[in-house]
């Protein structure tokens, strides 16, 4: 969504993004740690892929339809995937040090 609005010459709404997109992920790593072991693995990424999908159409889905009836073309689904694996990697990361940090007492067994 950020590099959209980055090439939409819409920088805050790019920065808001990547704020909004940081925060909600930290919230999903401390959510993540207050679910039962009983909680279905994939409802939250179903949850979070489609939120991001309705999200991405609502507040972009026009000027997406008017980039195409322009002639434009779809960005890379590589580039994409790139910057989800990169951002992936952070995340593991982040959370690897902030584990690293926790005193033992607040860790699971």
């Amino acid at each position: 969504m950020a590099l959209n609005y980055f090439r939409l010459h819409k920088p805050l709404a790019g920065n808001v993004s990547l704020g909004v997109g940081l925060f909600l992920a930290i919230g999903l790593m401390v959510l993540s740690f207050f679910l039962p072991d009983s909680f279905p693995n994939s409802v939250i990424p179903l949850a979070y892929t489609f939120g991001m999908y309705q999200a991405t159409k609502l507040l972009q889905g026009d000027a997406f339809s008017e980039h195409l009836a322009r002639g434009g073309r779809k960005g890379s689904g590589w580039v994409a995937t790139g910057i989800g694996v990169i951002c992936l990697i952070i995340f593991v990361a982040l959370l690897f040090a902030v584990l690293l940090s926790l005193p033992e007492e607040w860790l699971p067994e």
